[in-house]
């Protein structure tokens, strides 16, 4: 199989992405259509990178407003069903008063007898958890644009909230990719987005090295030309 250039590696990454948004709108779409058939439902909305203008968006976060908590269990379940495209999902869960409550838990039975939960308070209500190191902060998470999938009442509680704050994203990083020379052999590569957001979030500077470089220092030469024998191969 011939060797992809950076022009179109760079091409291939940006049809996969757009593909993957597609598949997370879907995925976000049918667990609006399933809640909106609920009583306490109020509105569901998609909110984070999929909202903003980024095309490599990492997750799927969605906002739901419950009047109650007593059909949890339903719209957990069509939570989990998001795993099928893709697992890197969140549902917030709202109160019509402008209250946060907590996030659905991503397990189907509660963890709280083996000790192994990161929710600070584990098995207090079925299905929902706050998170140890996250405090919400309305601002913050209202300040990106809000979709909304859909909505009982004329006006959306979420954009009342997001608009009685004045929560507005000031400076969002978007992503392109891009091509890097490699300090060792002299190669351009392509720094994919993927990677660019990996980097950024650990704290990591710009790659110098190429892939088959940074392997060959991990693993020695021998490890390359494996691969490269791999490649060939396939």
């Amino acid at each position: 199989m011939a060797k992809l250039s950076i022009k179109e590696q760079a091409a291939l990454e940006e049809k996969l992405c757009q593909e993957r948004r597609q598949r997370f709108r879907e995925a976000a779409e049918r667990f609006a259509s399933k809640a909106a058939s609920l009583q306490n439902v109020h509105e569901v909305a998609l909110c984070g990178s999929m909202v903003t203008d980024d095309p490599y968006p990492n997750d799927i976060d969605l906002a739901i407003v419950v009047d109650s908590l007593a059909e949890l269990s339903v719209i957990a379940r069509a939570a989990r069903q998001i795993s099928s495209t893709y697992h890197g999902w969140e549902v917030f869960v709202f109160r019509p008063e402008r209250a946060y409550v907590g996030r659905i838990c991503h397990r189907r039975e509660c963890p709280r007898e083996m000790g192994r939960c990161d929710n600070t308070d584990c098995g207090h209500v079925p299905f929902l958890g706050n998170l140890r190191d996250f405090n919400f902060d309305p601002t913050l998470f209202l300040a990106p644009p809000i979709k909304i999938l859909w909505c009982r009442e004329p006006k959306s509680m979420l954009l009342d909230w997001k608009e009685a704050l004045g929560a507005r994203l000031s400076d969002h990083q978007t992503y392109r990719p891009i091509t890097l020379k490699c300090w060792e052999c002299g190669r351009r590569f392509l720094f994919s987005v993927g990677e660019q957001k990996i980097f950024a979030k650990r704290g990591f500077r710009e790659p110098k090295r190429c892939e088959l470089c940074r392997l060959k220092r991990q693993y020695g030469n021998d490890a390359v030309s494996v691969l490269l024998d791999l490649e060939e191969e396939s």
